[in-house]
């Protein structure tokens, strides 16, 4: 698949993709839908810096080699281009996440 495919796959939050050129075992690329941490739940210095809740929004995040999420992953100019994108099954990766 292309990147484009992929990038509206991802959009509902449920799906996961990888490609099939990367070398990392277990390495995938998922859509964090965002969301609003109320500023009672900031800690200082963040809510003198915020000074209301502070909105996250949606970014993709990878699974790295080691098995680590990796927040706010930016594709590389080979990753758009690349069409060897796999849609993964939606099933296991909520749980896959070890955080």
């Amino acid at each position: 698949m292309k990147f484009g495919q992929i990038v509206e796959a991802l959009r509902d939050g449920m799906h996961r993709a990888a490609r099939a050129g990367w070398n990392g075992k277990d390495m995938w690329i998922y859509v964090e839908q965002g969301k609003t941490i109320p500023y009672d739940s900031l800690r200082e210095p963040q809510k003198s810096w915020l000074g209301d809740d502070m909105r996250i929004l949606p970014h993709f995040n990878i699974r790295n080699a080691k098995g680590r999420i990796v927040v706010g992953w930016v594709a590389s100019q080979e990753d758009i281009l690349a069409e060897d994108w796999e849609l993964l099954d939606p099933v296991e990766y909520r749980d896959s996440l070890d955080m």
